[in-house]
């Protein structure tokens, strides 16, 4: 949707990122626009078939194999290499398993060096909600902010729309409402996204 470009254009150029990673490649939309903000990114899919869609001009490494495998390799070897991301969009499997493994991947790496930004689309699909409620967000120490209706979307015939946003901080971050659960926008609504936020210190949650 135009609106979910124009606020992603928006908070990447707030962002400024210096490495952002993006969770389902498939046919290089987001991609194209992530990468020409940020100085490196790392788009992952499971189908092999869709590095013909990543974008020339841009420092992009495409990573192939299952998200539950690969994000959180990826968060390691940055982290071990002493580098953070900046932003991160989680747009693969979404089944409520799926998505919820790649949560999970997020909320429970303990690397976090600085803040990350992080959006969650189609936060109005049924199952991804399902993986929102049901993903264990006290499990993060680094979680500062998450709102399941970051950007507001509607039901669709196959039961997309909407974003979800969030950010996470390396050390004794905050999470949701105070008790480690979803924000004031983490209401089972069927329509909006959500988001959170992380970080290596102790900054404010944004999203």
């Amino acid at each position: 949707a135009d609106s979910e470009k124009l606020v992603l254009a928006a908070l990447l150029d707030l962002l400024k990122p210096s490495i952002s990673i993006e969770v389902g490649t498939f046919k290089g939309g987001s991609l194209s626009l992530i990468a020409s903000k940020s100085a490196k990114t790392f788009t992952l899919d499971i189908d092999p078939s869709a590095g013909a869609y990543v974008p020339s001009g841009f420092d992009i490494d495409f990573i192939v194999g299952p998200s539950s495998v690969t994000l959180p390799k990826l968060l390691r070897q940055l982290s071990s290499s002493g580098h953070n991301p900046d932003f991160i969009l989680i747009d693969g499997d979404h089944s409520s398993i799926g998505l919820k493994q790649d949560m999970d991947s997020l909320l429970s790496f303990a690397g976090w060096s600085g803040p990350t930004t992080v959006i969650f689309h189609d936060m109005g699909n049924p199952q991804c909600r399902e993986a929102a409620l049901n993903s264990n967000w006290k499990e993060s120490k680094f979680l500062e902010y998450f709102d399941l209706d970051f950007l507001p979307g509607r039901l669709i015939e196959h039961g997309g729309g909407g974003d979800g946003a969030g950010s996470f901080f390396g050390e004794g971050g905050r999470g949701g409402d105070g008790d480690g659960n979803p924000g004031s926008g983490g209401v089972p609504n069927g329509t909006g996204g959500g988001g959170a936020s992380l970080s290596g210190g102790s900054a404010a949650g944004g999203g």
